[in-house]
């Protein structure tokens, strides 16, 4: 805007009329209060929708993670039998081959650096028939001393040489994995109580 009716105009002859640029003065005013007004409105609104979006975000971000672990829960319980009675069926037949394919593997590590003579292996008695007959059943490992020893509990055997000696617990590596599975198929449980 003009600055020119704040000063008098010569040109017309006319004088300076202050009421007319008084009046000029307070339409200036109303209109930057009403300009500022507007903005004020503006930026309250603006904050107002802020405020509002992230009420219903937050809130919607609760009902999906309580969705997400309704969700967990149903599909845990569904497969919850399928993964007991694998664990009933599978992992107790995994003992003897379990333990043959341990035996094997430390045997085949020690025979390296040894001969089959310096080598013993301890066993249940559980295990004792089973072992042997494996045992038996080839030339390089007949020589392997077998011992059964009823401290032991069926899946577990020491293997041992003049130097060293190796415990293998197929027994624990079930129960593990039968407490990792049975944390597994608990931990939505854990995740609702913790949500609430």
């Amino acid at each position: 805007m003009s600055s020119a009716h704040l000063f008098e105009d010569f040109s017309q002859g006319n004088k300076l009329d202050r009421s007319r640029v008084k009046s000029q003065d307070d339409a200036l005013e109303g209109y930057e209060s009403g300009y500022q007004a507007g903005w004020d409105d503006a930026i309250k609104a603006h904050q107002d929708a802020q405020t509002h979006l992230s009420s219903t975000l937050s809130q919607n971000l609760e009902q999906i993670e309580f969705t997400l672990i309704e969700a967990q829960t149903q599909l845990l319980s569904t497969i919850k039998p399928v993964l007991e009675e694998i664990m009933k069926t599978l992992l107790p037949g995994l003992l003897s081959e379990g333990l043959r394919a341990l035996v094997v593997e430390e045997i085949e590590t020690l025979l390296k650096t040894n001969v089959a003579k310096d080598i013993s292996l301890v066993v249940s008695e559980q295990d004792e028939m089973t072992v042997a007959a494996f045992l038996n059943s080839s030339r390089n490992l007949s020589d392997i001393s077998l011992v059964a020893k009823e401290t032991l509990t069926e899946g577990q055997a020491y293997v041992s040489c003049a130097t060293l000696q190796r415990k293998i617990d197929v027994t624990q590596a079930i129960s593990d994995i039968q407490s990792r599975v049975d944390s597994f198929l608990n931990q939505p449980e854990l995740e609702q109580t913790v949500a609430r």
